[in-house]
């Protein structure tokens, strides 16, 4: 997953989220800002709750942009990358339809119910697989993905 020398979580000390958590059946979204457009955020290897993720979503909700972080991993918690088992974590919860099936049937439907008209998508590292599968959607009208 992470190759050697790659930069891992960037733990943050000292950072209160801005946004709110709030629960679609069995999903967790992660929401701060407002607005007519959009970020579906998906997150890393590490999960909702490592790292950055939170801090650099509310970066662009102070830019004007509606940003919703989807809790895929259903427990906010995500995988050290060099832990023997990587692969089968990784596999267990990326499964194409399972993560469309969140997408038309909670995401979507969360994010209009906030006002979202227009869709773009941030992936890292493993979000960036979310990046291309949401980007075909007829919804998204843009898609960037990074590993740092």
């Amino acid at each position: 997953c992470c190759p050697v020398g790659a930069w891992g979580k960037l733990e943050v000390e000292d950072y209160t989220p801005q946004g709110v958590l709030e629960k679609v059946d069995d999903l967790d979204l992660y929401r701060v800002g407002e607005g007519e457009k959009c970020i579906i955020w998906n997150y890393d290897i590490f999960g909702l709750n490592a790292g950055r993720t939170k801090m650099l979503a509310d970066m662009f909700a102070e830019c004007g942009y509606l940003v919703i972080i989807p809790d895929y991993y259903r427990d906010g918690v995500g995988k050290n990358p060099w832990e023997p088992d990587v692969v089968d974590f990784i596999k267990a919860r990326t499964v194409s339809a399972n993560l469309l099936k969140d997408w038309t049937d909670k995401i979507l439907p969360y994010a209009q119910k906030h006002g979202a008209k227009r869709f773009g998508c941030i992936g890292t590292c493993w979000g960036s697989y979310m990046v291309l599968k949401l980007s075909a959607l007829e919804h998204f009208y843009a898609g960037v993905s990074w590993h740092p």
